[in-house]
């Protein structure tokens, strides 16, 4: 046959317990991700549009330029764009180092995030430097992450 697939014996489960911080940081990253999405990107399309047809103008959501639209997308987009590298880097430093230090970094990078939309504001006469405050631990988290488990690779 020109494809065959032989089933492998089952694979041990993982325990649980083992990676219960960083199983608990997914879950509260995915918290702040679709909080952001619903309570702060959506909520904010619905007020704006409202807003808008109150004063008889019609609201394109998709190319809008106001400054609470284009914030809350600014929200979700910076979240969306961190979430490869951190969930990546996350789980691999959980799976070769530590997942109690992986778990415990993902809950702090988790909080981090959360403060971004009140750092970043309404993208309107403000220093969007603020929003520093949220990003570069968030950086520096992804960065340990990964360089430590590098290190424990090359010195495996």
């Amino acid at each position: 046959p020109l494809f065959s697939w032989t089933p492998s014996p089952p694979k041990k489960m993982l325990n649980v317990s083992e990676y219960k911080e960083t199983v608990l940081a997914t879950v509260a990253y995915f918290l702040v991700y679709y909080y952001f999405i619903l309570a702060i990107q959506r909520k904010t399309k619905y007020r704006l549009a409202k807003e808008f047809k109150k004063q008889g103008k019609e609201f394109d959501r998709y190319y809008s330029t106001h400054p609470a639209m284009l914030a809350a997308d600014r929200v979700v987009g910076n979240m969306h764009e961190q979430m490869g590298p951190f969930l990546a880097a996350m789980w691999v430093h959980a799976a070769f180092v530590s997942p109690k230090v992986a778990g415990y970094l993902g809950l702090v990078y988790s909080a981090a995030r959360c403060c971004y939309p009140w750092l970043l504001g309404e993208l309107k006469d403000v220093n969007v430097k603020r929003v520093y405050g949220a990003t570069l631990p968030g950086y520096g988290i992804i960065a340990y992450l990964l360089l430590s488990t590098g290190y424990k690779a090359l010195t495996a």
